[in-house]
C-alpha cells in the first residue's frame, strides 16, 4: 500500500472505521434539541400576540379610565336650557353630546388620534368643584333622569390647532 492510498480514501470500498470529522462534532455539540427550538418558536409567536392585542383600540387604558365616575351634585342651578326649565344642562356656548361620554355616562378622559389629527377630551370641575350633576324630569307621566358632566377637547386637525368647552349629556 503506497502513501498515496493511505492519504486518499477508496471511493468503492467503505472505510475499516467510521469516524466523524471535528467539525460535525463540534456542531452537534452546538446545536440547540427539538425541544429549544419548539420553546423560542412558542415564545417567540406568544410576543408577537400579546403585542399584537396592545394595537387594539380599548386595550391600553386610557388617562383615567373608560369608567370613570366623577363627583356630581343633585343640582346645579344657572346652568338652564335645552328647552326644559329647571333641567340644567349648558351654556348653550357650549358643544353637547353623548360622544363625549365615557362607557358609563360621565366625560371622556381619553383621546383619539388618526393621521395628522388627534383629539383629547378632560373633564372638568364647574358645579360647585364637581364635575356632574343629575336630575329627575316627567315626560308624559314617564320619568327620566339625565346626567351633564363638564369637560373639554382640545385638537389639532394637521396643524389647525384649538379648544372647546363640551358636555356629556346621558340619560340613565
Amino acid at each position: 500500500m503506497s502513501l498515496f492510498d493511505q492519504v486518499i480514501p477508496d471511493v468503492d470500498a467503505a472505510p475499516e472505521v467510521r469516524q466523524r470529522s471535528e467539525l460535525v462534532q463540534r456542531l452537534q455539540r452546538l446545536s440547540p434539541s427539538r425541544r429549544t427550538v419548539l420553546r423560542t418558536v412558542m415564545g417567540a409567536g406568544m410576543s408577537v400576540g400579546v403585542a399584537a392585542i396592545g394595537l387594539l383600540p380599548g386595550a391600553r387604558p386610557a388617562k383615567a379610565g373608560w369608567n370613570t365616575i366623577w363627583s356630581h351634585y343633585n343640582d346645579c342651578h344657572g346652568y338652564e336650557e335645552w328647552g326644559h326649565p329647571g333641567q340644567p344642562c349648558t351654556p348653550s356656548s357650549w358643544s353637547i353630546s353623548s360622544f363625549y361620554c365615557n362607557g358609563v355616562g360621565y366625560h371622556r378622559d381619553d383621546a383619539l388620534r388618526w393621521g395628522c389629527d388627534y383629539e383629547n377630551y378632560d373633564v372638568k370641575f364647574t358645579c360647585s368643584s364637581r364635575n356632574a350633576w343629575h336630575w329627575d324630569t316627567t315626560e308624559g307621566g314617564v320619568r327620566y333622569r339625565y346626567r351633564c358632566s363638564d369637560g373639554f377637547v382640545q385638537y389639532n386637525y394637521c396643524g389647525e390647532t384649538g379648544r372647546y368647552e363640551s358636555i356629556c349629556r346621558a340619560g340613565f
